[in-house]
């Protein structure tokens, strides 16, 4: 059996760069710096149990096969179970959590294969200014809850808030996740995943990615 093939961190790098880059005051900012050796472990033992997956090249934009993978950020379709154009909640206050991903209260998120893709989730991004996110509640990771993070630990920057786990989560294959959030206030807000999705050649080329995922009882 030929040897699988094998992704360095020089390339993750330069994926990670193109999705979670920021430039600001003049210095570059990556939000999943933290993260970079586990992503890349993860990319590796993603191509070792997918053999027919011959070459890893970073970012979409470079995918000219369907043989070939990449990482991408999330995309609507894989992370959401309505057609919105965005990431925007209207949150009900504090002392509720609201559905987040997916966004209805009956439902988990499932990858679904063929073909086999991967997911990881570090956290959380708010974006504008409403500084509105409190609390997360990771009801079901892999068909199991998990604790409540809050959001008092958390990086300012600008118009940005982020929330970092301590270790990224694995979905592998029908891995679920349901993930609602209380928010401090009423104000409308846009809560992004801080994540990475490994995606094969046919997944980065489609136009539409909602077929790749179902949803399924939370």
């Amino acid at each position: 059996m030929p040897e699988a093939p094998v992704a360095n961190m020089e390339t993750v790098e330069r994926g990670l760069m193109a999705i979670g880059g920021i430039t600001y005051a003049e210095r570059d900012l990556n939000l999943y710096a933290p993260f970079k050796i586990e992503i890349l472990k993860t990319v590796n033992e993603f191509l070792a149990k997918n053999r027919d997956y011959r070459v890893f090249v970073a970012a979409p934009e470079l995918v000219e096969d369907v043989q070939q993978v990449c990482i991408d950020a999330p995309r609507n379709g894989l992370w959401k179970d309505a057609d919105a154009t965005d990431w925007r909640q209207t949150p009900t206050g504090i002392g509720t959590f609201d559905n987040v991903f997916p966004e209805a209260a009956t439902a988990a998120i499932q990858l679904s294969s063929p073909p086999p893709h991967w997911a990881m989730l570090f956290g959380l991004i708010e974006i504008g200014s409403a500084n509105n996110i409190l609390n997360v509640n990771l009801a079901r990771v892999n068909g199991k809850p998990r604790g409540v993070a809050a959001m008092q630990n958390q990086v300012r920057l600008a118009l940005l808030k982020a929330r970092r786990f301590a270790k990224g989560l694995l979905f592998k294959d029908r891995g679920d996740l349901n993930l609602d959030v209380e928010f401090e206030t009423t104000a409308t807000t846009e809560t992004y995943p801080l994540a990475v999705h490994i995606l094969p050649g046919e997944i980065a080329k489609a136009t539409a990615v909602q077929g790749y995922v179902t949803t399924i009882a939370a």
